[in-house]
């Protein structure tokens, strides 16, 4: 996902011609500095060229002339200033050379984006994404209960209790129960099929209260070994994680984690755990349906 840019998704899903940078929601929190650094050639151009950034500089008395990279460099209070400080109902994304061609992962904390804060990101088909997710013949479930931080791990309610868990070489989903004692958030599942169904009463325990062992070959060692627990949803692209729950509410929240692999010269494929992200995902209701997919 990080590699689409706003001109790819465009592509698949067409959006309106008229979008602002307020619709682009993590413009928000860019700073001159970290748009140069997410597109180099800014740094080449005048203030001029870019009425965005020069609007920025100028309300806190940056007028000087000459290259953007030139003026940050006389100026680094000033680079680091957000771009939420301006109305950016204003100005079009046309107004930052460069922008919607820029891939999503180049920009500062894009992770902190929600997905309709992407413009035609909610309207891109599984099938399309940049690593195709295999969305095959998901499994189903039923957001049963949700159940909040006073829950702990019981030595009683084994792995065959729960669908959330570790990913394991052959990128696979093992299953893993809350350590005893331990807090132990989670989603409880219903199934279709009533009280007989394979997903009815069935965790899935939140990534915020369980850390599990992740990644495999030599990068399994990053970030400690360990990553969120949580579901190979549509396929081994990213991890889907219970990132919170809302009790009072009956709400629960998702994230994707992201990792990274290599195969190295007559070496097996090696990769770090799920821990880059997370990307906010879709929420659920209790009662509403959730995917859980096959685990793989």
């Amino acid at each position: 996902m990080s590699s689409l840019s706003l001109k790819s998704i465009s592509s698949i899903a067409p959006s309106n011609n008229k979008l602002t940078l307020k619709d682009f929601g993590l413009i928000q929190w860019q700073t001159p500095a970290s748009l140069v650094k997410a597109i180099p050639s800014l740094g080449n151009l005048s203030l001029r060229q870019v009425p965005p950034i020069a609007a920025l500089l100028s309300r806190n008395g940056v007028l000087s002339g000459g290259k953007i990279s030139q003026i940050l460099r006389s100026n680094p209070e000033a680079g680091n200033l957000p771009l939420e400080k301006l109305d950016l109902s204003k100005y079009s994304l046309n107004s930052i050379p460069g922008l919607t061609s820029t891939s999503l992962g180049k920009f500062k904390s894009w992770q902190q984006s929600y997905i309709n804060q992407v413009p035609g990101l909610n309207q891109v088909p599984f099938d399309k994404m940049p690593q195709p997710i295999n969305s095959g013949v998901g499994v189903v479930g039923i957001a049963s209960v949700v159940l909040g931080t006073s829950e702990k791990g019981d030595a009683r309610v084994g792995n065959n209790y729960f669908i959330s868990g570790s990913v394991v070489r052959g990128d696979k989903t093992v299953p893993s129960a809350c350590s005893a004692g331990k807090e132990c958030s989670y989603l409880e599942m219903g199934d279709f099929s009533g009280s007989e169904g394979g997903l009815y009463g069935k965790r899935w325990a939140s990534g915020s209260s369980q850390q599990v062992k992740g990644g495999y070959g030599f990068l399994a060692a990053v970030n400690s070994g360990k990553e969120p627990t949580g579901r190979l949803v549509y396929g081994s692209g990213f991890k889907v994680a219970l990132t919170g729950v809302n009790e009072s509410k009956g709400t629960a929240d998702f994230g994707l984690f992201f990792r990274i692999c290599a195969r190295p010269p007559f070496m097996q494929k090696t990769c770090t755990p799920y821990f880059i992200g997370p990307v906010p995902w879709i929420p659920v209701n209790e009662n509403n349906l959730v995917i859980v997919g096959s685990g793989q």
